[in-house]
């Protein structure tokens, strides 16, 4: 239920969030472990696991540099918030997820591992926002149909990982 809504602005209980999003035009070496640390901040006002995502319009410091590394900076500001913010989208090619439950193929857990899927970062951010929503709403997971539809890419994107960060 909405305890106050005034235009765009709402006011829930901490019961009603099912996820956060930090919005960027741009993810900067000068604002990317402030933007970590907020969205950190923000996440950690709930008491529970929930998508808590990082949405940048522009790749990393410039809108036509596809070759986004795991800088020192973008590492320090992860591994200090530890698997808090979970996804971060930057721009439309590079798409950043947290594998608390270990990534695909049994590997271990709490990794950090970076996708380079050339025009599909905005889709993949908002397919794992809706799977997750779905899951904390309907308690199962998402049927594979659904799946063959937010993930079209043939082999699963793990055959797109740029870098793994273990925490």
């Amino acid at each position: 239920p909405l305890l106050f809504k005034k235009s765009d602005f709402v006011i829930v209980s901490q019961e009603a969030v099912l996820g956060m999003i930090e919005v960027k035009t741009s993810l900067t070496s000068g604002n990317i472990e402030e933007t970590i640390e907020k969205a950190h901040e923000n996440g950690a006002l709930i008491d529970r696991k929930i998508f808590n995502g990082i949405f940048s319009y522009n790749n990393y410091n410039s809108s036509d540099n596809a070759d986004l590394r795991l800088t020192d900076k973008i590492e320090r500001a992860l591994r200090e918030h530890n698997g808090k913010v979970d996804h971060i989208c930057f721009g439309k090619d590079n798409f950043l997820k947290y594998w608390e439950d270990g990534l695909p193929q049994g590997q271990p857990n709490n990794k950090y591992r970076l996708y380079k899927i050339y025009d599909l970062a905005f889709g993949y951010f908002i397919s794992n926002l809706i799977e997750e929503c779905y899951i904390a709403v309907c308690e199962q997971p998402l049927p594979q149909t659904l799946k063959n539809v937010f993930y079209p890419i043939e082999n699963t994107k793990e055959a797109h990982t740029a870098e793994t960060l273990i925490l």
